[in-house]
Parts: C-alpha cells; structure tokens; sequence
C-alpha cells in the first residue's frame, strides 16, 4: 500500500506542475495577445493606406498629362523588365554552376579508378570557370538594373508632381 501512497503523491506533484506551467503558459499568452493585437490592428491599417497610395499613385501615372514623362517611363520600362529577367536567369545558372562542380567534386572522391576521378575534377573546374565568368556579368547586370531603377523611381516621382 506505500506504494501506492507514493504514486500518489507523485501524481499530485506532477499535476500541479503540469497546472503551474499551464497557469505560466496563460499569463504569457495573455500578455502577448495584449501586445501583438494592437501591433496586428495597426499593421492592417498601415496595409490598406499603402494599397490606396499606391492606388492613388497608379491612377496619377496613368492619368498624367506630361506625355513626355509618360514616354520616357515606358522606354525605360522594357530594358529594365529585359534586365531583371536576364540577371534573375543569370543568377539561377550560377547557382546551378556551383551546385554542379561541388556534384562534380562529391563525384570525384566517388571514383575509384583515377581518370574518371579526373574527369569529375575537369568537370568541376570547367563549372567553376564559367560561374566566374558569369559573375562578372552579374555585377554589370546588377549595376544595370540599379540604374534603371533610379531613372524609373526618378521619373515616377516627376510623374506625380502636378
């Protein structure tokens, strides 16, 4: 029967740790309702105001009288998009390049035989080489799309000037 008394016990201590942890549990909880559900009330209203700017800035764009503005925004407009996809494929092959010479080289300590070693070593070499030459085209597309983006920001903000 002591046994039993002991268990017993046992189970009453770990049931008030398990409500003393939950009652820990509810206070912070509360607490952080009481601080994030404000913050979260005024990130909605933040959100719907920057959607009716830009709305509202949109509708400036497209009713802008200045059709010079306008015909420089739109001549800026293809190079800048032609920019941005060559630098995001860019990126994405040189990300491949990579991933393929560290294949190449996992390859390598693969082989047993020494010129299929080799082989998987020239391959990654020749991955590596073209992910640097790749990469100093990206820095020139990088600076490309910046400057771009300053003429397009440039003449967005003219645009809306009356």
């Amino acid at each position: 029967m002591d046994g039993v008394q002991e268990f017993e016990e046992e189970r009453k201590r770990i049931e008030g740790a398990i409500a003393e942890a939950d009652r820990i549990f509810n206070d912070a909880s509360a607490r952080h309702d009481a601080t994030v559900d404000p913050l979260d009330i005024r990130l909605k209203q933040i959100k719907t105001l920057t959607s009716e700017a830009d709305l509202a800035r949109q509708e400036l764009y497209s009713t802008c009288p200045n059709a010079d503005l306008v015909s420089r925004l739109e001549e800026i407009a293809r190079p800048l998009d032609q920019a941005k996809r060559r630098l995001g494929s860019a990126e994405t092959q040189g990300c491949n390049l990579r991933n393929q010479a560290k294949a190449e080289r996992a390859d390598a300590e693969l082989c047993v035989r020494e010129p299929n070693a080799e082989a998987h070593v020239k391959g990654a070499e020749n991955c590596d080489a073209q992910a640097r030459e790749l990469e100093r085209e990206l820095r020139g597309l990088r600076r490309q799309v910046v400057d771009l983006e300053r003429q397009d920001a440039e003449i967005r903000e003219r645009l809306l000037v009356p």
